[in-house]
């Protein structure tokens, strides 16, 4: 089959790593796939040296519910993406034609929109993949589960079955077949001399804690802890980074570095002692949290789902986070890099849940059963 796939990120974030990952898996199929990349970014170079075609379409409105209770807010804020969003749209489908596309990947449920009009324009099926848990008892979420279980989606993935479970929350009769994919990580795991630091990958938020992490380095740093903290991200002039580089400076502080987005991560990750994930909600099990497990890199982090990180097995879990319980922690593998290499052996146990064998059959699953159903509809795919 032809496949279409839809990037949102270009490689900036983990959502664009995660397809990259399943592009490359599909290409040892049958399976043609093409992508269609909302940013410029990193992941072209990627697909280019794969011999994947792609395609830059900036034109694409993206919109997702948050629990900060500022959707209305947000919504009003994105409107003027709308202004270009039909021509947008006339370049997929000129994309789709050209390509004899028989098959949508809607990588992100953001692009709920996109799908929605394709899927009445083209009768094409779509394959809906959801990367965010939806916030309880929100008006959007529920239209849009409405929309995507009733006019969109021949077939839903969850990247852990937390955002399942939260997307169940709407109550829905639908039949569409619903699966849990884990993302795929291709990094190998290598010994080499353990140093000092401790690193984090992701998004530079708020919400995923970075504020959090300068504030454990100022505490290193008075305690005398010998730690370096590498942060890896994007560095846009937000109000946010802004201020942690001017807390930087105020704290005087040595041991914590904006690095920047870096195309090879693995680099840097594999020479971490720990990798940190203070995020301010319930999700220790991001793309950093599975590529760090790949590599025998042991997470701490905060969060009870056990779904990657096993508690005190390859990683430790911070239910209620406290700058104590951290502080504690990190002292202690200081004392017993035993333990610290213990957990690191137990990550290297779980790896195989992410090296794309399972993923794959799953996707291919998710193909094969489009094709009957709509075979047996008398529809030529």
């Amino acid at each position: 089959m032809n496949l279409l796939h839809f990037d949102v990120e270009g490689g900036w974030g983990g959502s664009s790593r995660s397809l990259f990952e399943i592009v490359k898996k599909l290409k040892s199929t049958r399976n043609k796939s093409t992508i269609i990349c909302r940013r410029v970014g990193p992941i072209q170079k990627k697909y280019k040296k794969i011999n994947i075609e792609y395609h830059i379409e900036k034109r694409l409105y993206s919109f997702i519910p948050r629990k900060n209770g500022k959707n209305f807010k947000n919504f009003i804020g994105s409107l003027y993406q709308l202004i270009f969003f039909p021509l947008g749209i006339l370049s997929v489908l000129k994309i789709i034609k050209k390509n004899k596309i028989d098959l949508l990947h809607i990588n992100y449920e953001g692009f709920f929109l996109l799908a929605f009009f394709l899927k009445i324009i083209t009768k094409k099926p779509i394959i809906f993949h959801i990367r965010t848990q939806f916030p309880d008892k929100n008006i959007f979420c529920r239209f849009l589960v409405f929309l995507i279980m009733n006019y969109i989606a021949d077939y839903i993935f969850f990247i852990t079955d937390l955002e399942k479970k939260s997307f169940l929350h709407y109550k829905t009769n639908s039949k569409v077949p619903k699966k849990v994919l884990f993302n795929i990580s291709s990094f190998k795991s290598s010994r080499i001399k353990l140093t000092n630091i401790i690193s984090y990958f992701g998004n530079i938020s708020y919400e995923k804690g970075v504020d959090r992490i300068l504030e454990i380095a100022k505490i290193c740093n008075q305690k005398k802890i010998n730690y370096k903290f590498l942060i890896f991200g994007k560095l846009d002039n937000t109000k946010y980074i802004i201020n942690l580089k001017k807390k930087i400076t105020e704290y005087h502080l040595k041991n914590f570095y904006l690095m920047g987005h870096v195309s090879n991560p693995e680099k840097y990750l594999v020479k971490s002692f720990l990798l940190l994930r203070l995020s301010r909600s319930n999700d220790p099990y991001g793309r950093d949290v599975i590529e760090a497990l790949t590599l025998g890199v042991p997470t701490l982090a905060t969060g009870s789902y056990q779904g990657i990180i096993k508690n005190n097995y390859n990683g430790y879990l911070i239910k209620k986070f406290s700058y104590q319980k951290i502080i504690y922690l990190l002292e202690f593998f200081k004392k017993n890099r035993a333990l610290r290499n213990k957990l690191s052996n137990n990550c290297i146990k779980r790896k195989h849940l992410f090296d794309g064998t399972d993923q794959l059959k799953k996707f291919e699953q998710a193909i094969n059963l489009i094709r009957t159903n709509y075979n047996k509809q008398n529809k030529q795919i």
